[in-house]
């Protein structure tokens, strides 16, 4: 059991916003509340990503420009679909024949 299900033992899964926030208050990794490193600090890149970037053709630049704004917006899909699951109350199906009537 991970640290942030013994902290929200009735959250199924917190939102990415919700982790970030609560990792920057405790001032250690995602990776670390998801018990996935031991180090506080969370994993290092040995490569830091600028300079990988930096080596890259604009066009590739331009590639993953756009799938990470589709990443995105199918993140942001998902999340509005399951606010919307949320709060759609199911109507017992005894409770629609009065409705009806």
């Amino acid at each position: 059991m991970n640290f942030l299900s013994r902290l929200f033992p009735y959250l199924k899964s917190p939102t990415l916003a919700t982790l970030v926030s609560l990792a920057n208050v405790l001032n250690v990794s995602c990776d670390y509340l998801l018990g996935r490193t031991d180090d506080k600090r969370g994993a290092r890149n040995i490569v830091s990503e600028d300079s990988v970037i930096a080596h890259l053709s604009r066009r590739d630049k331009q590639i993953l420009i756009h799938v990470a704004k589709g990443l995105l917006a199918a993140a942001d899909q998902k999340q509005e679909v399951m606010k919307n699951s949320r709060s759609n109350k199911q109507v017992p199906m005894g409770q629609q024949k009065l409705d009806q009537a």
